[in-house]
């Protein structure tokens, strides 16, 4: 069984927890329509090392889009899983391709 996950979707918010723990929140909206026809979305808290954060913190504005691939730890406190991220995938708007 594989521990990762993947979510793509816009940056919400960025923080610095009081126990000196850094956060981010990604809002990632469903794939399908509910029965309304509107797109759900929902939120993620996600926690950062602190490299990954200072990536975050200097390259990405807020709702800017972007990926996070990282790992799931389970939590004792909360008895609920923990995302924990690893890398950050930018999707800047009208990024150019200089190789050719």
């Amino acid at each position: 069984m594989y521990n990762y996950f993947m979510l793509i979707g816009r940056l919400e918010k960025k923080e610095v927890l009081d126990d000196g723990s850094n956060s981010i929140t990604l809002k990632c909206v469903d794939d399908f329509k509910d029965e309304n026809g509107n797109f759900n979305s929902k939120d993620y808290h996600i926690s950062c090392p602190q490299y990954v954060y200072n990536i975050v913190d200097e390259n990405i504005e807020l709702g800017e889009p972007v990926g996070i691939k990282g790992h799931i730890e389970p939590n004792p406190v909360t008895n609920m899983v923990l995302l924990v991220a690893e890398r950050v995938i930018f999707f800047k708007r009208g990024a150019t391709d200089d190789r050719n």
